[in-house]
């Protein structure tokens, strides 16, 4: 009869709602699964073989482009070869403890804020703290060791223009806690080092930090050139 085929209808119709609700669901789960994988593989992203306490200098990865080439920013501040061993590194210190210069209560830095202070400084001001938070932040970072290096890519510039800042003369500038030269040297250059001996960007012969070449491994492994 016409109501019974009408019924039928009506049931088949309500099956299919059913199947729809069903697969919907499915869907969702499935989603909310792949978000929350996501959101963790992120949060593990952050983490470290080492914790905050085993961190013991931060600084910047400074890196740029230029034809073409990624190149990352190394200074030293070794002054004399046959004093002290001389190579190149990143930019990057030990945490203080700091105040508002008003004679309120010091507190001690963050790993970020310490990075952010050192660049400023290692950079003779070239780079300003304004630029350095627009180009960096606190959640992009690598850990090596007892150091972690925050990301930092900036607009190519030349060494001359780091060089020519003139700094304060005599004791009240500690030359050789700071840095007085700076080398470009190719990402895939440093990553490939096997001897820390490398050829900077102008042709010149320096050797790194031991801990470079790694350092450079890790960021790569972040997508980070």
């Amino acid at each position: 009869s016409t109501q019974s085929r009408s019924s039928a209808a009506s049931d088949v119709y309500k099956r299919q709602i059913q199947f729809i609700i069903i697969i919907m669901k499915k869907h969702a789960l499935i989603q909310f699964a792949k978000t929350l994988t996501f959101i963790f593989s992120i949060s593990l992203s952050q983490l470290s073989l080492c914790n905050d306490d085993d961190i013991k200098f931060a600084g910047m990865m400074l890196f740029a482009n230029d034809n073409e080439k990624t190149y990352v920013l190394l200074g030293t501040t070794r002054k004399d070869k046959n004093s002290i061993e001389m190579y190149y590194e990143s930019l990057a210190g030990n945490p203080e403890e700091v105040s508002d210069l008003m004679g309120n209560k010091k507190k001690d830095e963050s790993l970020y804020e310490v990075a952010l202070r050192e660049c400023i400084e290692e950079t003779r001001g070239y780079l300003g703290r304004s630029y350095l938070l627009k180009n960096s932040n606190e959640f992009e970072y690598i850990d090596n060791e007892d150091i972690r290096l925050f990301k930092l890519k900036v607009t190519f510039f030349e060494i001359k223009e780091l060089k020519i800042i003139g700094v304060p003369y005599g004791e009240k500038w500690r030359v050789n806690k700071e840095m007085y030269d700076y080398v470009w040297v190719e990402v895939d250059v440093l990553a490939k080092s096997t001897d820390n001996n490398i050829k900077t960007k102008n042709g010149k012969n320096v050797t790194v930090h031991k801990k470079i070449p790694e350092q450079i491994k890790k960021a790569k492994a972040k997508g980070w050139f």
